[in-house]
């Protein structure tokens, strides 16, 4: 049992066991696996967060002195401070877009594309099922299904609202034939005497 599940664990963790199998040793691998795959993606986030750091602070630095200069000369001029709090914010913005649309696991990178294009209108002859059909469709399987069962909740809802609405309708009928009844008897009395 142990040493089927330490080949199932090397098979999916990519390394291989100690020679002492333990639980502990398993989590040690599995925390390595982690931390290996997830160091680029928290360096990114944290370069990520730091440029929206800088580029606050540097552009703070700009507003501040543009508005002070135009306070006391009613003009704005290029001061070492204003220029470095215009550089600090908009090299703090190119590298924090840089970091999400390039760096970023799963970014589309543009000359891979284009391989993978031309390498897809080579293939397209063979017409190879995908992964990415195989899911597309069934997502679509799922979106019809979720339809389905919206139209019927949304029937099933209206034909409520027209039993709610044809019983209101004869509550209402019902009051209104008592009110008339109720009236009708006050002059039948004052009829007779």
């Amino acid at each position: 049992m142990f040493k089927l599940l330490g080949s199932l664990l090397t098979f999916f963790l990519g390394t291989q066991l100690t020679k002492t199998f333990s639980f502990k040793s398993i989590g040690n691998e599995i925390f390595n696996q982690i931390a290996l795959y997830t160091r680029k993606p928290v360096a990114l986030f944290l370069a990520g967060l730091l440029s929206i750091i800088f580029f606050s602070g540097g552009a703070f630095m700009a507003i501040v002195n543009a508005t002070s200069q135009y306070d006391l000369m009613g003009t704005v001029t290029g001061t070492a401070t204003l220029w470095t709090g215009a550089g600090l914010a908009a090299f703090f913005l190119v590298s924090y877009t840089w970091i999400f649309m390039v760096a970023w696991p799963g970014a589309e990178n543009p000359s891979l594309s284009k391989g993978i294009d031309s390498l897809k209108d080579k293939i397209s002859g063979n017409e190879i099922p995908s992964l990415d059909k195989a899911i597309s469709a069934f997502v679509i399987d799922i979106v019809e299904q979720r339809k389905v069962k919206r139209s019927r909740r949304e029937t099933a809802t209206a034909e409520r609202m027209a039993a709610y609405a044809t019983a209101r309708s004869q509550r209402e009928e019902a009051r209104r034939a008592r009110r008339r009844h109720t009236e009708e008897k006050p002059l039948e009395e004052k009829n007779m005497h």
